[in-house]
């Protein structure tokens, strides 16, 4: 018997990025539904890197904790004074059920496993989804971007890789247990390893091996990579996949305009950096504030025609970008890359945020090279429009918070040391918060090295964390450019 149900959004998908665009829906207050083909969560651990961005995304939705107790020790990562978050090694297999008990207990009716949609049809004012309760293991078309009608560009298939998630007895033979990650240099063999008994061991296809790995060959493979012949090696899942550096470059929505893909649906980046789960989650928090807003004032442009225009330095060619990480050839560099990257991982901003082009004669305070490429090795914070708020220590009522602490799901946050000149300008949409205040001091002085505005300046942030708009001086003239400014980002 059909059943039919409507709701003002719809998530495909319940692996990170759709349990996250759950969760995020749900503190907005938007009603929505997600669907998930297979029957639970992912069997087998894939992404295991979490950064620093995406901690405070995770942080805003009230996981981070669980996500930390569950990772793995701090000593694994370096520490950095860029974020409230810390990078956190968490495999996907662990992360997703933590993702899944937040998004049931928010919305206990929305979250549907083994639920398949075989098929979406584009009204003018919806869009129809038909599903059927069974799961599946095969991919599913419906939420591939040629579907839609989108295409994807890049180099797809370069690499022909097999996972192995094992049980064995190797930490007492290990050299580094702390070590997270091992590289083998082995002539005739390769592959990586990550305080427990199990590892994942990866390794590209060889022309001379067979064309699936079935848990015998995976088994001598792994003794081979790390001579231990006579170890015991238990195989608890293999997943074939292949290395692949594309993404929907011009196009992120359907072309009745109701659809839009995230993640994996509209780029799919090499492992390096472990960049794949980290924009896609980043991905979903720009969507989904820009899509609440647009229900809230009912603009159908307001936010979501900007998505393409607004991509990040790193989404307009990031595929590519991951990929030359693997080209460069001296080893320094190439560790460097993968093991400190933190201007990719949060240095990354929105050029075309920028609308009076403040960052285009300091090449965007130092996070542009000469060049104009993207400095992956160091992270410079700046509030010129499109970059990521700085993470800044402040005391609040006795209690010391992050700055990135103070923003708002529902609002724009304006941030000033001068709240006589900037207060009017608060309202439904803008929060203005004061910065040096008795309520809220600073307390290593990063505002004024940070900020780029004078005392009487103030800095407007969106509800995604990225800077919209900032004026180094108050006045009349500045408050009518922030207005200005505001209706242009809105489209109202």
């Amino acid at each position: 018997m059909e059943r039919l149900m409507r709701y003002p959004v719809a998530v495909i998908g319940g692996g990170p990025v759709g349990l996250s665009s759950s969760i995020l829906l749900y503190l907005r207050n938007i009603p929505h539904v997600l669907f998930e083909r297979h029957h639970g969560t992912s069997i087998h651990p894939k992404a295991c890197g979490l950064n620093q961005r995406t901690g405070e995304i995770f942080r805003q939705m009230g996981v981070e904790q669980a996500i930390i107790a569950q990772g793995a020790p701090p000593d694994t990562c370096s520490k950095t004074a860029s974020s409230p978050s810390r990078y956190v090694m968490l495999p996907q297999i662990r992360l997703e059920p933590i993702l899944s008990r937040r998004a049931k207990q928010l919305n206990p009716s929305g979250v549907h496993y083994g639920a398949e949609v075989t098929d979406t049809v584009g009204k003018e004012d919806y869009v129809e989804l038909q599903i059927k309760y069974r799961g599946s293991s095969r991919p599913s078309e419906i939420i591939q971007p040629s579907y839609l009608g989108i295409e994807l560009h890049g180099e797809k298939d370069s690499v022909d890789m097999v996972t192995a998630h094992i049980r064995a007895s190797i930490a007492s033979q290990y050299p580094e247990p702390e070590t997270f990650i091992t590289w083998f240099i082995n002539p005739d063999m390769g592959g990586s390893i990550p305080e427990t008994e199990e590892w994942m061991f990866a390794c590209s296809i060889r022309p001379d091996d067979p064309q699936k790995f079935d848990n015998n060959t995976m088994v001598t493979r792994v003794k081979k990579s790390i001579n231990i012949p006579d170890l015991p090696v238990e195989i608890l899942s293999v997943s074939h996949w292949f290395v692949n550096a594309i993404s929907a470059e011009r196009r992120y929505r359907s072309i009745n305009g109701r659809t839009f893909l995230v993640g994996d649906a509209a780029h799919r980046i090499p492992p390096l950096s472990a960049l794949g789960v980290n924009t896609s989650i980043q991905d979903a928090n720009n969507m989904i504030w820009k899509l609440a807003l647009a229900l809230r004032i009912g603009k159908d442009t307001s936010a979501k025609d900007n998505r393409t225009a607004m991509q990040a330095l790193f989404d307009k060619n990031h595929a590519g970008h991951a990929q030359m990480y693997a080209g460069v050839q001296r080893a320094q560099t190439i560790l460097d890359t993968e093991f400190k990257a933190p201007g990719a991982e949060i240095g990354w901003f929105y050029p075309t945020a920028d609308i009076n082009n403040e960052g285009q004669d300091n090449y965007h305070d130092g996070q542009l090279n000469e060049d104009g490429k993207l400095n992956t090795a160091k992270y410079f914070p700046s509030t010129i429009p499109g970059h990521h708020f700085p993470h800044m220590w402040l005391r609040k009522a006795g209690h010391v918070v992050s700055s990135r602490d103070l923003l708002c799901l529902d609002k724009f946050v304006l941030f000033t040391a001068d709240l006589a000149c900037w207060s009017r300008v608060e309202h439904e949409l803008i929060k203005v918060i004061p910065i040096g205040s008795k309520d809220l001091e600073g307390i290593d002085g990063k505002w004024s090295q940070f900020s780029g505005v004078d005392r009487s300046g103030a800095v407007l942030v969106r509800r995604d964390g990225i800077v919209a708009w900032r004026s180094k001086l108050a006045g009349e003239d500045n408050v009518n450019k922030l207005y200005a400014a505001l209706t242009k980002i809105l489209r109202i």
